[in-house]
């Protein structure tokens, strides 16, 4: 809700509206007046980002390495901090993971314990080693 609007008891108030009524008005609405301060924002921790950009070996199949990501993902939302995981590939066999944390503490834990991850094996073997670029980073501007 707009910052110039407060809802009281369920009904949402212009505050220069209330500061143009009577003075006998006025009183009756100081307990509202009151609450009209501006909301004093808190600090808020940066969305941490796992970034991974890779090809596939030649040999795995499409269809075992979907399933094989399904177990990655398992993981991912069974971890602290976990917001949202996407896996695409590009017309050319790159693939892209994008993985959204809460903050860069749970991007940085979670990737440290995959390894040890039940189910997630078949995902790394798949995996091209030698293609893999991976970055952490942190959200500056999100839409949507």
């Amino acid at each position: 809700m707009c910052r110039m609007f407060k809802r009281v008891s369920g009904a949402v108030v212009n505050p220069s509206r209330l500061w143009h009524n009577p003075p006998d008005r006025n009183r009756q609405l100081s307990p509202l007046l009151e609450d009209l301060e501006p909301p004093r924002e808190q600090p808020m921790a940066k969305r941490g980002i796992e970034t991974v950009l890779f090809k596939l070996v030649e040999e795995v199949d499409h269809s075992a390495f979907m399933e094989a990501a399904h177990a990655v993902s398992a993981y991912a939302e069974s971890c602290p901090g976990f917001v949202a995981r996407r896996l695409s590939q590009a017309e050319d066999g790159w693939w892209l993971e994008h993985v959204e944390w809460a903050d860069m503490a749970s991007a940085k834990a979670a990737a440290a314990g995959i390894g040890g991850a039940p189910g997630v094996a078949p995902f790394f073997k798949a995996i091209d080693r030698p293609s893999v670029t991976m970055l952490h980073s942190t959200v500056e501007v999100s839409v949507g």
